[in-house]
């Protein structure tokens, strides 16, 4: 498939879940409809799992406006070496806010955001989304299934730079965002700002920030390694696109390292 065919997707959401299911099932993945949101459904992709793998989760499509995340997965399942599949276990959230991803916007159709409310309710006072309270339901599945490490594609649509909110229990910048950093600087420029959004930013990295997203939450149920990757939306499509693809695999490189550690 020819980069510029993925426009056919962007807000069409229908034909988007048929391919990334229609491709999933190529690789024998079980795929589980958690819910459905307005008709459309809340897919996750497990493989056949191998008990001495590492267990990954992948997920995209949490803001509705930054389709590159959905579209790099299905790209990732189009153009990878299934050999991958053989060093761990990948699932995927392929299109978590399907009806934000059909209007082209950030939040789904409650004007919810549905990276928000997982966690610290108690301090931020962010609403947990409809979408969010069908993967709490499945909490026990998905930290199986994230056992080892979850990676979130987002963009930042107003940026031209990369950054990246990470998770890790060392409490301080090192190798996981490096082999991050490694990944993106072969499409983007790094960012170069000491803040986002009042968050003090690092070598682009911005460390253990508790914003009551799933990354955060996943991390405080204990995964060790949780990363929600911003591409640059100010970028062609194309480059996002190949980006999200590229860093999935780097992902899985980097836990699969950690893992035979």
């Amino acid at each position: 498939m020819g980069y510029s065919e993925y426009n056919k997707y962007l807000t069409k959401t229908s034909l988007l879940l048929h391919d990334l299911d229609s491709k999933a099932r190529t690789f024998h993945f079980q795929i589980l409809q958690l819910g459905l949101i307005k008709n459309y459904p809340l897919l996750l992709f497990t493989p056949i799992k191998k008990t001495t793998l590492p267990n990954i989760l992948i997920a995209g499509g949490f803001h509705g406006d930054e389709p590159a995340g959905p579209l790099g997965i299905l790209y990732f399942l189009l153009n990878i070496y299934p050999v991958i599949f053989e060093t761990c276990n990948i699932s995927f959230l392929p299109l978590v806010n399907p009806t934000g991803y059909q209007n082209n916007l950030r939040n789904n159709f409650q004007d919810d955001d549905v990276n928000r409310g997982f966690c610290h309710r108690e301090v931020l006072n962010q609403p947990l989304s409809i979408e969010g309270k069908i993967l709490t339901e499945y909490e026990e599945l998905i930290l199986k299934i994230s056992q080892n490490g979850f990676l979130s594609l987002h963009e930042d649509i107003d940026s031209r730079e990369y950054y990246f909110y990470t998770f890790e229990k060392t409490g301080k910048n090192g190798i996981f965002q490096e082999s991050l950093r490694n990944c993106f600087k072969s499409f983007f420029k790094p960012c170069l700002q000491s803040h986002i959004y009042d968050c003090p930013v690092i070598d682009s990295g911005i460390l253990n920030f508790h914003d009551s997203s799933f990354e955060d939450y996943l991390f405080h149920r204990g995964v060790p390694f949780t990363v929600c990757a911003e591409a640059p939306r100010l970028y062609e499509l194309e480059d996002r696109i190949l980006a999200c693809s590229a860093i999935i695999e780097s992902f899985c490189a980097f836990i699969c390292g950690q893992y035979q550690k």
